[in-house]
């Protein structure tokens, strides 16, 4: 392999690695988003609020799971925002890798192009001698009898 190539190769490592984090951060995200629907549901569920009973409200419980909630529901949103934050420095990561990953790989395609090209250069060269060889009258080499 030659620079270029070996180039290209960490390059497109690199990204795939930050294409998977970002995959990941996205996961995590949706289970945060998740988790709040859940929360928010709970605490408008019809089944809780007829389980309240005088004694509860009388001990204060209702208020207590209240508070409970909007604690959990803020912890969850700053957990959100936390992974949000996370989430667009893996996508400008991600486009850094893959702006490095599409240079390196135009950089490959021309040595390999500019390779191709030397090749057909030197096999004109060669032809182009033999041509002159063969019309100067120069003796030829043949294969000796066996």
């Amino acid at each position: 392999m030659s620079g270029k190539s070996d180039l290209a190769s960490a390059t497109e490592a690199r990204y795939r690695a930050a294409q998977a984090e970002v995959s990941t951060l996205k996961a995590r995200e949706a289970a945060a988003r998740q988790m709040v629907r859940d929360l928010d549901e709970m605490a408008r569920s019809e089944t809780l609020r007829a389980a309240v009973t005088p004694a509860m409200r009388a001990i204060g419980a209702d208020l207590r799971w209240q508070g409970w909630t909007a604690t959990r529901r803020a912890s969850l949103q700053i957990q959100l925002a936390q992974i949000l934050a996370a989430q667009g420095q893996a996508q400008r990561k991600m486009a850094l890798a893959h702006a490095q990953k599409e240079a390196a790989g135009l950089l490959h395609a021309q040595e390999r192009r500019d390779a191709a090209k030397a090749r057909a250069r030197r096999t004109a060269d060669e032809v182009l001698a033999l041509m002159l060889i063969a019309r100067s009258g120069a003796p030829q080499v043949r294969d000796a009898p066996p």
